[in-house]
């Protein structure tokens, strides 16, 4: 579920990253991530303290759409997490 900051109730995990973290791979300022979180076009969770997290699936799958590069550690983890999410793709 979504609430009117644009990000899911569903607590954060280890893996996701800072919003910090995601300008800086995306190359945009933390606000425009935080704009982003707000408007939906990139999920988010919060954690307790309120911080928005975001999936490495989510902004791979967003730096892909908008064409930028993106990092392989990045990349990697993209990859574990859509072979987790669509079994039934892999070989």
């Amino acid at each position: 579920m979504t609430n009117a900051t644009g990000c899911g109730e569903t607590p954060a995990r280890t893996s996701d990253l800072w919003t910090g973290e995601v300008a800086a791979l995306a190359g945009v300022t933390p606000m425009t991530i935080t704009r982003w979180a707000n408007a939906g076009t990139l999920p988010c969770s919060r954690t307790v303290g309120g911080d928005r997290r975001f999936t490495p699936f989510d902004v791979v799958e967003l730096l892909m759409k908008q064409g930028r590069a993106i990092p392989p550690d990045l990349m990697a983890a993209w990859r574990i997490a859509y072979r987790a999410a669509h079994p039934e793709d892999v070989p």
